[in-house]
């Protein structure tokens, strides 16, 4: 893993609370320097498995969420297939 890509990550998403979507678009402008697409894509890909393993933790201690935990992961994987195509769109910008 990048960690200097992990430190912006970070910094964009943890600190400033800002979405996803916008840490990708700022990574791709190269505000924060160039990082090559794997990285950014290995990124995304450990954050979704994050994400996923915090939904089935918190479904399994069989609270509401585990009702939920269907369409909530469903959702979270839609989620990640928009950043991964953001991420992949315009590759000359």
């Amino acid at each position: 893993m990048n960690e200097q890509l992990w430190d912006v990550y970070e910094q964009t998403c943890m600190i400033e609370l800002q979405p996803l979507s916008k840490f990708v678009r700022r990574v791709r402008s190269g505000e924060h320097g160039i990082f090559s697409r794997e990285d950014v894509r290995a990124l995304l890909r450990q954050v979704q498995d994050n994400m996923l393993a915090m939904i089935h933790l918190k479904a399994s201690e069989g609270t509401q969420y585990a009702d939920q935990q269907e369409d909530v992961a469903l959702e979270t994987e839609r989620m990640f297939e928009q950043l991964y195509q953001q991420l992949d769109g315009d590759a000359g910008s």
